[in-house]
C-alpha cells in the first residue's frame, strides 16, 4: 500500500483582511516597454472583466457592452493606481444605459 503525503498547504487562506485583486498589475516582464506594458495590462483586465460578465450572463457580450467595459475600466484606472472590481461597477453606474448592471451586481456578490 502506497502512502501519499498530504498536499502542501496553500498560502491562500480565507481571510477578511487579505483578498486577491484580479485587476492587480501582476508581474511585468523586464523587457516590456511602458507602452507595451500598458497595452498588455489593459487587454488582460478587459478580457477578465468581459469573461466574468459573459459567465454571469451566460451569453456573449454585445459590442456596446464591450465598450461599456472599456469605458468603466478606463474610469476606474484614472481613479486609482490599482483598480478593483467595485470601482468598475461604480463607473458603469454613471451611464446605466451602456450595460446591464445585473451583471456587475452578481459579480460583486461572488467577489
Amino acid at each position: 500500500m502506497c502512502h501519499r503525503s498530504p498536499p502542501p498547504r496553500s498560502p491562500l487562506r480565507t481571510s477578511k483582511t487579505n483578498r486577491l485583486n484580479p485587476l492587480d498589475e501582476g508581474h511585468r516582464a523586464a523587457s516590456a516597454s511602458d507602452e507595451e506594458w500598458s497595452a498588455q495590462l489593459a487587454a488582460r483586465r478587459r478580457d477578465l472583466i468581459g469573461a466574468l460578465a459573459e459567465t454571469v450572463l451566460d451569453r456573449p457580450l454585445s459590442p456596446l457592452e464591450h465598450t461599456a467595459i472599456d469605458l468603466a475600466l478606463a474610469d476606474a484606472v484614472r481613479s486609482a493606481e490599482v483598480p478593483i472590481l467595485p470601482m468598475v461597477v461604480s463607473a458603469t453606474r454613471s451611464d446605466a444605459r451602456l450595460f446591464d448592471l445585473r451583471v456587475f451586481k452578481r459579480m460583486l456578490a461572488t467577489a
